[in-house]
């Protein structure tokens, strides 16, 4: 008897670990396998374009999946967030890949000094290599110009600051041998990745998973997890909360700002050239910038970009 009570005891402490550990788990388990373009409760996207999200179903833009055709199997559970690289036909039904900067962004959590934040990673780290015959001497087995394809990099921001890279994937291969990334990582594998937010103590965080580049391979995220953490006060109240959008109509930029109140406009030539006050939708009328591509970065953080 005696014995019975210790291990239901121990049972129970272990029970309560696990549910300790997993206040802030996200495994991307909720999905229904059926709604298109579904991310859990509290997780937002920023999208390069208007046409990624709608181009292939929304396969080039961070969603929930699983396993299936070349995709892996998930390291937790059946499900992660899945991300394909981009690509269309043009009108002679040739293959065009396409630049993508897709953002997945998590809740707020408030951490504490023993906070940490972890989360495992599927990718071929050969394929963050643009592999075309101007940089491979396939002959020789080498490369010849390291140019990196579509990369997976983790920002951090506190209290809706400006984001912090915490690290660029490509970075743990940059100078690995070619033969190496052929012989021994060509399909997708699974890392794990840790950090410490004991700096971030006392604040309130988001992370966000930017996949950005063109001519690479699909990625996965599974087991997030933030330890020692809460919920942001915004997040338990207002999971859907509405980010600013924009797109464009007859050339001009039009805004729905859903809460921002401005908004620093850049050209990619010429850095800022415009800083607008946002009050209700607004209209940026098409002779006041030139066709191009612009960022449109938002006094609540969000980042967008737009071309016209």
């Amino acid at each position: 008897m005696k014995r019975f009570l210790l291990l239901v005891f121990a049972l129970l402490s272990l029970a309560a670990i696990a549910v300790a550990q997993s206040e802030n788990f996200e495994g991307f388990e909720g999905w229904d396998k059926s709604t298109t373009g579904w991310l859990p409760q509290g997780w937002s996207r920023q999208n390069s374009s208007e046409e990624m999200a709608q181009l292939s179903d929304g396969a080039f833009i961070w969603h929930v999946g699983k396993q299936e055709g070349t995709l892996p199997y998930a390291p937790e559970g059946s499900c992660y967030a899945v991300i394909w690289y981009a690509y269309k036909y043009d009108e002679n039904n040739k293959k065009v890949d396409l630049p993508q900067d897709e953002w997945m962004i998590s809740p707020s959590y408030i951490v504490n000094d023993g906070s940490s934040l972890s989360f495992t990673v599927g990718y071929s780290p050969l394929f963050l290599f643009d592999l075309n015959n101007a940089n491979v001497d396939w002959g020789k087995n080498d490369f010849k110009n390291r140019k990196p394809s579509t990369t997976l990099k983790i920002h951090i921001r506190s209290n809706g600051g400006e984001w912090t890279q915490l690290k660029d994937i490509y970075d743990d291969w940059a100078g690995t041998a070619f033969a190496t990334l052929f012989n021994n990582h060509f399909g997708t594998e699974f890392f794990r990745y840790t950090f410490d937010l004991s700096q971030y103590a006392g604040t309130e965080v988001q992370i966000a998973f930017q996949f950005v580049g063109m001519y690479g391979n699909t990625m996965e995220i599974d087991e997030f997890n933030v330890t020692e953490a809460t919920l942001g006060v915004e997040e338990i109240g207002a999971y859907d909360r509405v980010r600013p959008v924009a797109h464009v109509e007859n050339g001009n930029i039009v805004i729905a700002p859903c809460g921002a109140k401005s908004v620093d406009i850049y050209q990619a030539s010429a850095g800022l050239v415009a800083s607008v006050a946002l009050d209700g939708n607004t209209v940026i009328n098409n002779t006041e910038l030139p066709n191009g591509i612009y960022l449109l970065k938002f006094n609540d953080g969000t980042v967008l970009k737009v071309m016209k």
